[in-house]
């Protein structure tokens, strides 16, 4: 996901940009008003208006046409495309408001659905040859955004493609369910919304799209001039490329702009911000620290700049490397090493802000991601679209989140606070919590300085080139006070304490409770903004349990189920899944005594076409078949499912890969929530269950799937293995993958997979993690070390190791209204979900006090059997209990 769109909306939380900030008096646009729309059904959903005759049934699939439109004329283009449709009989659809289109053309939003400003579905071929020239003759040559995954007519901005005009989903090769098309033998395939031309092979080209296609390409004859080697970088606004300039056979850089697009909040687009880089370089030509302009030309509409070639990487890459902390075992040399290095750059950087200052000019998006360090250790600034001289004014659009000030300053101001935070970057890299809560600078600063034996003078000037002017105001109340202090003591050494911190995290989640919206319930996730607002993982059946207590009035509680209930009526189709959809509703409903309205649910699940559900454990059958075992195990759907899942053990390896002969996972697909990990779990539960040896093979032989996908780091530890990163996780890592392994030696003696655990219980030792949070995050390294107390694996470090990470839990504290929050994913917002926010953290913290402090009950993590003792065991008469025989333990290294 974008998450960079749900920033611009809420400085706390994550939200959908809901007001144009470049037209505050946004309204919704409107179809032509000079056609009679009785008879017509109109609907909005996922920012879609549809409007569809009654009387028509559309065909599965087909050439459908889209038009696009900038912010300026989009209410004119609607005009006439949406009077001829209404005219015609023609279907269509549009983006309901200006805040929508923006969206939908913000530089990094989705690329495949970009400028996708009206969608019209003709019936037939011969119908869309018709539409595609009636609206040309309309709207032809008017401003709009390439449609990147579609063919130009004439110049736009009408385009066409091939796909799906019903919602039909197939599960892809990665078993993820995606929209579908049929091919000819009546077999559903995905339909691939790439961000270039690409009808499917078996689509028959009419003769209308050859002849445009032939038409684009000749357009396009003219010369480039320049061989692209390598594409750097996308975004919606444009690609950056490795280039050889063919006159000269020199290496260089190419930044493209494409128009109306790739837009910035301020209604900017990437050939203006361009340009505007363009000008700033040249009148920076000739600082040292600055990447050099070339020049700069126009192709088939697009802008170039070319650029130096500087060699290197990013900051953000170096330190990603170089970082001790993010390795298990880093002795004091490795920080004293590192420390070196990092106050080495730093001189470069501030040398640099410094001599582009003496230049009159601001630097505008000084960050990690743009400044390149070469392989001699030269530091060279990249990207100066937001750079603007010293006399002008400031671009209103904001630049990297956790680098640029909250409090509006800017100028020669503003990067010396961007300088500030790098400075804090390079030591503790989570700054982006600084514009959530200014006081967890401090917490920061302070570990800093203790864990690099950083100068006392450093913090304090880094501080105090933060912190903002004083300008009064009110006091902090009692309970803010309150919360302050929890944050900056955070006294998880006590049971106490623990209490204390679970009462404001809860009272936080009280306070961001908010009935009035149909969408969401608790702020979380950008997820809920596409199908989880209801969820275990990230939306209200995930925050409740944290909100019921025993002995506690239910009343928040019942007002958050009636909710649900309400939504589950309102929305058209709700995921099915155990963590994203109605089967962990269901179980939230029975959990609270809504016994009817679960049952109703239940039915639903077992309806659920289960032949066509993927197969993974966060929304598909594997989770569902986890929640089966553990409500009905001798009832016909978790027999379906076993069947099901039984038929697809050939395809549990799918998501594995080898490159270059590195067994590695398909890019989110291993693990716990999406992996065969998954699989093994809901194997062994079968065995638990039903006592089938073949069940008990099965979970050893799913399990093996993706520790095959785990490389030993440098480290020691055992990290799973993706694209271009290792994860240690516990949703997507090898976190999760050793938690179902010490589950299955409750059964098994097996050395290597002892061994195994071992590797990854190291990860732990690592002194940071980026989020806080339970599935991709430290909270998950305390519920995994608090399991690892419990199993034969415990010992003295994996305990002091569960004690540092609680602790330092409270790094991510924020203090917002009277309460505790944490972090979402990618820290640019707070989030109270399950999955990746408070509500997670509480569970972890529970764990914690539950193992070390002896506090009562301990928490239930919605994943049936994952933990040791959570597993309810329904032995045969006179079995014996495997789980009394294990071996050994054996203790960890």
């Amino acid at each position: 996901m974008r998450y960079v769109e749900f920033i611009q909306a809420d400085p706390f939380f994550y939200d959908r940009l809901r007001t144009d900030r470049t037209h505050p008096a946004t309204t919704d646009y409107r179809i032509a008003q000079n056609v009679d729309w009785a008879g017509w059904e109109q609907n909005t959903r996922d920012g879609w208006h549809g409007v569809f005759p009654r009387d028509l049934e559309l065909p599965e699939q087909g050439w459908k046409v889209h038009v696009s439109a900038t912010l300026e004329n989009a209410q004119c283009v609607l005009d006439l495309v949406s009077g001829h449709c209404g005219r015609q009989r023609v279907p269509f659809k549009y983006r309901a408001t200006r805040t929508d289109l923006l969206r939908i053309n913000l530089k990094y939003a989705d690329r495949g659905t970009s400028g996708k400003f009206v969608t019209v579905y003709p019936a037939t071929e011969q119908a869309c040859a018709e539409v595609l020239n009636d609206l040309d003759a309309l709207v032809g040559g008017m401003d709009g955004p390439y449609v990147l995954s579609d063919l130009r007519w004439n110049q736009g901005p009408v385009y066409l493609r091939y796909g799906g005009f019903r919602a039909l989903d197939v599960r892809d090769e990665h078993d993820q369910l995606v929209p579908a098309i049929r091919r000819p033998d009546g077999e559903l395939v995905p339909d691939r919304r790439t961000p270039s031309f690409a009808p499917p092979a078996w689509v028959p080209l009419p003769a209308f799209v050859t002849t445009a296609r032939e038409r684009l390409n000749a357009d396009d004859s003219e010369a480039f001039g320049y061989r692209v080697r390598e594409a750097l970088h996308f975004s919606n606004g444009g690609g950056v490329y490795l280039a050889e300039r063919l006159r000269d056979a020199a290496t260089v850089v190419l930044k493209e702009a494409r128009p109306h697009a790739g837009l910035s909040p301020d209604g900017r687009d990437a050939v203006e911000r361009l340009q505007c880089e363009r000008e700033q370089l040249e009148r920076l030509r000739g600082v040292p620290s600055i990447v050099g302009v070339l020049g700069g030309f126009e192709h088939s509409g697009h802008h170039f700049l070319v650029l130096e070639h500087v060699g290197g990487r990013s900051l953000n890459r170096e330190i990603a490397a170089r970082h001790p902390m993010v390795r298990a075992g880093a002795s004091t040399h490795d920080r004293d090493e590192y420390r070196a290095w990092a106050l080495g750059v730093l001189e470069q950087i501030e040398a640099g802000i410094r001599a582009v200052h003496e230049h009159g000019q601001v630097h505008g998006d000084l960050h990690p991601g743009n400044v390149l360090v070469t392989p001699d250790g030269t530091v060279r600034f990249v990207d100066l679209e937001l750079s603007y001289a010293q006399d002008a004014p400031a671009p209103s659009a904001g630049g990297a989140p956790g680098f640029t000030p909250p409090d509006g300053r800017t100028g020669v101001a503003a990067d010396l606070y961007s300088l500030a935070c790098l400075k804090i970057a390079l030591f503790i890299p989570l700054t982006p919590l600084l514009a959530l809560d200014h006081r967890t600078a401090r917490r920061l600063i302070d570990e800093a300085v203790r864990r690099f034996g950083l100068d006392i003078g450093f913090g304090a000037e880094v501080l105090a080139r933060l912190e903002a002017p004083r300008t009064g105001g009110a006091p902090a109340g009692e309970r803010t006070q309150q919360a302050e202090e929890l944050a900056r003591t955070w006294p998880v050494d006590t049971a106490d304490g623990v209490q204390q911190l679970r009462t404001a995290i809860v009272r936080g989640l009280h306070e961001s409770l908010d009935l009035s919206r149909a969408d969401r319930v608790f702020p979380g996730d950008v997820r809920q903004f596409t199908h989880d607002a209801l969820s275990i993982a990230h939306g209200a059946c995930g925050v409740l349990p944290a909100l019921h207590e025993p002995g506690e009035s239910s009343h928040r509680a019942d007002a958050v189920l009636d909710w649900v209930s309400a939504a589950l009526h309102r929305a058209p189709r709700t995921q099915p899944g155990l963590l994203d959809g109605i089967t962990g509703i269901a179980r939230t409903f029975s959990r609270f005594g809504r016994v009817d309205e679960a049952a109703r649910l239940t039915a639903e699940i077992e309806r659920l076409p289960f032949e066509q559900l993927p197969g993974d454990l966060y929304g598909g059958l594997v989770g569902i078949g986890l929640d089966r075992l553990d409500e009905d195990p001798d009832g016909a759907a978790i027999t379906e499912i076993r069947r099901v899942l039984r038929d697809r053990t050939g395809e549990l390896g799918r998501h594995i890969r080898s490159v270059k002969g590195v067994t590695r996972a398909a890019r989110d697909r291993g693990g716990l929530l999406r992996g065969a990990t998954g699989a093994a779990l809901f194997w062994l539960r079968c065995y638990e269950t039903y006592h089938q040896a073949e069940d008990l093979d099965r979970a050893r032989r799913a399990l093996a799937v993706d520790l095959s996908a785990c490389t030993e780091r440098p480290d020691g530890s055992l990290q799973l293995d993706e694209d271009r990163r290792s994860l240690p996780y516990l949703g997507s890592g090898s976190i999760g993958v050793a938690l179902v392994a010490m589950r299955l030696l409750e059964h098994l003696d097996d050395e290597d997979l002892r061994r195994a655990v071992r590797r990854v219980i190291r990860v732990t030792r690592a002194g940071y993690t980026a989020q806080s949070g339970l599935l991709n995050g430290r909270a998950g390294f305390v519920l995994f070390l608090t399991a690892v107390q419990r199993s034969p694996f415990a010992d003295a470090v994996s305990r002091a190791d569960l004690i540092r990470h609680t602790r330092d839990l409270g790094l991510y504290a924020l203090v917002h209204g009277t309460g505790l929050h944490f972090p979402g994913e990618q820290i640019l917002r707070a989030s109270t979900d399950w999955a990746s926010g408070s509500a997670g953290v509480l569970t972890a913290l529970d764990a914690y006090a539950h193992v070390v402090h002896g506090t009562a009950p301990a928490p239930t993590p919605p994943i049936p059997g994952l933990f040791p003792g959570t597993g309810t065991v329904r032995p045969p008469e006179g079995a014996l209990d495997l789980r009394s025989h294990q071996p050994e333990p054996t203790p960890s290294t």
